[in-house]
């Protein structure tokens, strides 16, 4: 029987720090697996990033290009903006100093004396669009009646079959010296005037147009009919455009009366005729029979109503 050899204290101790070392390899071998896969993962996850970063900048990149092309573009359009403004600038300043010649002549006037206005006006209802002409005419007016006359009084005869508005002649003032309410007050008035079907006979406003324009006044002041309608004197036999001996004679009549009432002096007639604009137009040609003194007083459009009252007025 063989005997067990005994090794000693000194193997025991190679045995046990062999065993440590071993033990701490092991430690070692899967601290350094660990951070390997550490690493690894960081070094994906960096990968990534810069993946996401290398969009984001290539996104960025295209955007700033993408800018840059439109500030381009905002550029080239202000060039050109600045440069219309700059027309524009230059153009204004002539504007003006012509705006300034002319306030400057129109300063140098001198209002002429008073003149009454009777305008006659169609109230029938194919004469709706020209009333709001009318009322445009009686605004300008109103802004030139300082320059034109030293007192300016108006007053309206609206007609259908005979007389239906009345608006008494009434000093017109600018604004500066009653805040508006003389002009206000005839506005309201023309605003109230309404159309309506219905047939026409201008002779009973004639008559009252007359009255209101006396010879007694005449030394005083200016005189001015205005009439506005598309319809001679009169539709006495309801036949509209054709003309019977009856309403020839109120024609003639109608026309002879204003004719002597202007001949006398200081006295204007302007029509204004919106109807059928045949030249062979009996009604045409006997509107355009009571422009005076001369046939500047007549107009076939609503838009020149201001130009021949003003021409009216500035007759002498």
């Amino acid at each position: 029987m063989k005997r067990r050899r005994n090794r000693g204290p000194l193997w025991t101790m190679m045995t046990d720090v062999g065993f440590q070392l071993i033990a701490v390899l092991l430690v070692l071998v899967t601290n350094f697996k660990s951070e390997a896969n550490s690493a690894k993962l960081a070094a994906v996850e960096l990968q990534e990033d810069n993946d996401g970063l290398w969009e984001e900048n290539h996104g960025l990149k295209g955007q700033l290009e993408d800018t840059e092309e439109e500030l381009e573009n905002y550029a080239e359009n202000g060039k050109r903006q600045q440069g219309i403004i700059n027309r524009l600038t230059k153009d204004l300043g002539v504007l003006g100093e012509q705006l300034g010649e002319k306030t400057e002549e129109l300063n140098k006037l001198r209002p002429g004396g008073p003149v009454d206005i009777v305008m006659i006006a169609d109230c029938s209802n194919t004469m709706t669009p020209h009333h709001e002409r009318l009322k445009k005419a009686q605004l300008s007016l109103f802004q030139w009646a300082p320059r034109l006359s030293s007192r300016c009084r108006v007053g309206v005869l609206g007609v259908r079959d005979g007389v239906v508005y009345r608006y008494p002649l009434t000093t017109i003032n600018p604004p500066w010296k009653d805040g508006g309410k003389s002009q206000s007050q005839l506005i309201d008035f023309m605003t109230g005037v309404k159309t309506s079907p219905s047939l026409v006979n201008h002779a009973p406003a004639f008559d009252e147009a007359l009255a209101m324009l006396p010879d007694s006044h005449r030394a005083t002041r200016k005189q001015v009919i205005i009439l506005l309608g598309d319809i001679g004197p009169s539709e006495l036999d309801g036949s509209g455009y054709v003309f019977s001996a009856r309403e020839m004679s109120v024609a003639k009549d109608v026309a002879s009366r204003v004719r002597r009432w202007a001949e006398k002096g200081s006295r204007s007639v302007g029509s204004i005729y919106v109807g059928p604009d045949q030249q062979t137009s009996i009604d045409r040609k006997w509107f355009q029979s009571l422009a005076y003194p001369s046939g500047q007083n007549f107009a076939t459009d609503s838009t020149e109503l201001f130009n021949v009252i003003f021409k009216a007025i500035e007759q002498k």
